[in-house]
């Protein structure tokens, strides 16, 4: 493609609808998989919980690797002797299909209906609604601290 006449089109990407970048979103998402590589979810949170692993059961901090389990590492705790993983205890525990988990997200970002999202990741509506509510606990869990100290607020006017 001439330089040119891709410089317009990057200019009118600016200038599309929201329904219209979703379909020029679909088009390259097969192009971009081949050529970028998006880290699994999965992966990203085990990797975070292997920084500072503790027993999502007793909360010791005292555990050792106890094999894998449907490609995930599990633990076990030398304390309470109980096994686990790093999504045990969180709300998206027991999820399946984790490599459908992104797509999904990136979904509710673009506020796709249940069915949209269902059938673009290509799970059934049941299992999108309990998705949808497990994702939204894990947003619900993960609030900012309070503010504290000194706040101040100013008026403001509006016709």
């Amino acid at each position: 493609m001439q330089y040119a006449l891709f410089k317009a089109f990057l200019d009118a990407i600016s200038t599309l609808t929201s329904h219209q970048k979703n379909t020029l979103n679909k088009a390259l998402s097969p192009e971009l998989k081949a050529t970028t590589h998006q880290p699994n979810l999965s992966t990203a949170i085990e990797q975070k919980f292997s920084e500072q692993p503790s027993c999502p059961h007793c909360k010791s901090d005292q555990i050792k690797r106890w094999g894998c389990s449907d490609g995930r590492q599990r633990y076990r705790c030398k304390s309470c002797h109980k096994t686990f993983n790093a999504l045990t205890g969180t709300p998206i525990a027991r999820l399946r299909h984790p490599e459908k988990w992104q797509a999904y997200l990136n979904g509710m970002s673009h506020s796709a209906t249940l069915r949209v999202a269902a059938r673009e990741c290509g799970v059934t509506l049941h299992t999108s609604f309990r998705w949808r509510h497990r994702f939204l606990a894990v947003l619900e869990n993960d609030q900012g601290n309070d503010l504290g100290d000194i706040v101040e607020l100013d008026e403001t006017f509006f016709a």
